[in-house]
C-alpha cells in the first residue's frame, strides 16, 4: 500500500496534468477554428457547418489511487481498535485525515466489495488476529467491522475465573469477600433469599437460588 506522502504526490501530478489538458484543449479549439475558416475559404459548401467542434478528453489517475487504499486503511483502523467501540463515522473521519485528496462518502460501508479486495481483507484480518475468523460470506466493509468487533467483545468478555468460590445456606464467599444471604421482601406475602452487591456505586439484589445454580455450573 502506498504511503500518504506518495499518494499526495500522485494527486499533485494528476492536477498538473489536468491543468496541461485545459491548455491543450484551448489551443486545440483555436487551431480547429482556424482550420475550419481555411476550409470554408477553399470550398463554399463548407460554409453551412460550424467552426467549433466539441472534443472530450480524459485524464485517468494512476491505477490504484482509489477507494481500495481507503478501504484497507479503514480496515487497519478497525483492527487497531481493541476496545471495539468506534462508530462508522469516527473511523471515516480518521481515514479522511489520512487521505485528504480523496472524498470518502459514508456509503463506502455498504458498497459491495470485489473479489480481489475481499481476498486482501481476509488475509489482513487473519494475519492480525490471534485466531482466524470466518469471513467467507461477507459482502461489505460494514459486515467486516461488525464481525471483527463481535469477536473482540467476545474475547474481552471471556475472562477466566481464578478466585475460589464457596457456597453455603448462609451466604456466598468469592475470594476473600463474603456475601451473606438476606431475606428480600417482594410484596406482602413473597419473601426471597438474596445477596446484595455493589456495582458502579449502587447496591443491587441478586436472587440467591438462581445465582447458586449458576455458580455450581463452574465446578
Amino acid at each position: 500500500m502506498k504511503s500518504v506522502k506518495s499518494l499526495q504526490k500522485q494527486q499533485k501530478d494528476y492536477q498538473a496534468k489536468a491543468k496541461k489538458l485545459a491548455e491543450y484543449k484551448r489551443l486545440l479549439a483555436k487551431e480547429t477554428e482556424d482550420a475550419a475558416k481555411r476550409l470554408k475559404r477553399m470550398d463554399p459548401a463548407f460554409r453551412d457547418f460550424g467552426e467549433k467542434i466539441t472534443t472530450v478528453t480524459y485524464v485517468r489517475p494512476a491505477k490504484g489511487a482509489g477507494k481500495s487504499q481507503v478501504i484497507m486503511e479503514i480496515l487497519k483502523l478497525i483492527l487497531a481498535d481493541e476496545s471495539a467501540d468506534k462508530k462508522q463515522a469516527e473511523l471515516l473521519r480518521e481515514a479522511q485525515e489520512r487521505f485528504p485528496h480523496i472524498k470518502i462518502w459514508p456509503n463506502l460501508w455498504n458498497r459491495e466489495l470485489y473479489q480481489g479486495l475481499k481476498k486482501q481483507i481476509r488475509e489482513k484480518v487473519n494475519a492480525s488476529l490471534p485466531e482466524a475468523i470466518d469471513l467467507s460470506n461477507f459482502q461489505t466493509l460494514a459486515e467486516v467491522r461488525k464481525t471483527i468487533y463481535a469477536r473482540r467483545k467476545t474475547a474481552t468478555a471471556a475472562i477466566p475465573l481464578k478466585k475460589r468460590i464457596n457456597i453455603s445456606k448462609h451466604g456466598i464467599t468469592i475470594g476473600n469477600t463474603y456475601y451473606p444471604t438476606q431475606i428480600r421482601n417482594k410484596g406482602k406475602s413473597i419473601q426471597k433469599k438474596a445477596i446484595r452487591v455493589t456495582l458502579d456505586g449502587k447496591r443491587h439484589w441478586l436472587n440467591y437460588k438462581p445465582l447458586c445454580a449458576l455458580l455450581m455450573e463452574l465446578r
